[in-house]
Parts: C-alpha cells; structure tokens; sequence
C-alpha cells in the first residue's frame, strides 16, 4: 500500500502555492540537474566536506528521490509556508536541512543528501502545533487506486511504520533512515516550542491591556 499527500485541507491554505515554497523546489530541481551524477561518482571537489554536508538536503540521488520529496514538500510545504511566513519557513528548511545532515553525518560516518529529513520535520511540527490538520492523499492498494482523507497522526503512524519495516529488512543500507529520525525529532521540538510561544502570547497581550487601562 502506497499513500501520498497531496495537500493539507484547511480554510487558511492558500489559493496559489507560495513563492517560498516554489523557490525551493526549483532549488532542489536545479541542484540535481546540476549536480547529482558527479555527487554519486564523488567527483566533485569544491562539495567536499562541511560544504557537502551543508548543501546535502538540496542534493538527491535519483528521480524517484527527487519527485518522492517534492510531492511531500509541495503538499506540507504549502500549508506550513502560509502559516509562518516566507522567510521563517526557508530558514526552518535551511537550518533543519543542516543540522540533520551534520547529525546524520555523524552517526553515520560517511556523507548523505536528501531533504527527507526536513520533511519529517514538518511533519513533527504539525503534529503538534496542529494535530487534528486532515491530508488530502491519493492511495494504491495493489490495482486500485484512489483519494481519501487522513488525519495526520494516522498518516504520521503509516509512513513512521514503514520507516520500521525499512529499517528492520535493510538496516539503513539504502536509505539514511537516522536522517529521517532526526528531523522528526528536531520537528515535534520546534513544535512545542511555537505551541508554547503561541499560548504565552495570548496572556503577554492580556498584561499588556491591562496596563493600558490602569
């Protein structure tokens, strides 16, 4: 069974996809293009070392590497972009996509790419700044196909199963599953820090009004 968001269904999405969203995935796109065959033949001296592992999110080994995160990035990208702004949401993808690869890098002792981890941190940050968010997602189940709701926690303990299975059956030889850990992780942290903040603001304000009337 394979399920993919489409978009995240609620009032606030936006009728056109942000720029800041739009901007990133032709990052990405133009980094493979560009880049991907001399990366995977490692050929490519000036992207050695910190700078590998600083550029390794944009970077993507094959097609189906690249399509698998721009469907995720298009659909979580563009709901989590309106809601905290242009320039707040590059440097949430900056920042996780480095600190995930750094963390990957070293547990794993050898350079990885791919901006999974960011997705995963979306991920985490929706799940708890917005749990009851519902996904649009299209589903295959052998021949049949077609789209359904999910709530994100059930998406979340889909795809989170299938990293276990994945992980259990080829033990992270193909994919950097410590990555996609990692920027979960990093996510439900960002996510209770703006859930904290967002509770605090309603009572700084209240304080605020209540000096004005005094």
């Amino acid at each position: 069974m394979l399920i993919l968001p489409l978009q995240c269904r609620s009032e606030e999405l936006p009728e056109h996809t942000p720029l800041s969203n739009l901007f990133l995935m032709g990052i990405l796109i133009l980094f493979f293009l560009m880049f991907s065959l001399v990366i995977f033949e490692k050929e490519l001296v000036f992207l050695n070392g910190f700078l590998f592992v600083a550029t390794g999110a944009f970077h993507h080994g094959d097609l189906g590497h690249l399509l698998g995160n721009l469907i995720f990035l298009f659909a979580l990208g563009n709901y989590f972009s309106s809601r905290i702004g242009w320039w707040r949401y590059l440097l949430f993808v900056f920042a996780v996509g480095l600190v995930c690869n750094l963390l990957t890098t070293g547990i794993r002792g050898e350079n990885v790419i791919g901006i999974s981890g960011v997705v995963w941190a979306l991920l985490g940050t929706l799940l708890v700044t917005e749990p009851k968010l519902q996904l649009q997602c299209s589903y295959w189940v052998l021949v049949k196909w077609g789209k359904t709701l999910f709530t994100l926690p059930l998406a979340v303990g889909f795809w989170a199963l299938g990293e276990v299975i994945a992980l259990v059956l080829y033990q992270g030889q193909f994919i950097a599953h410590e990555g996609h850990l990692a920027g979960f992780v990093i996510g439900l942290i960002i996510g209770m820090v703006i859930r904290y903040r967002s509770k605090q603001s309603p009572q700084v304000d209240k304080r605020k009004n209540d000096c004005k009337e005094r």
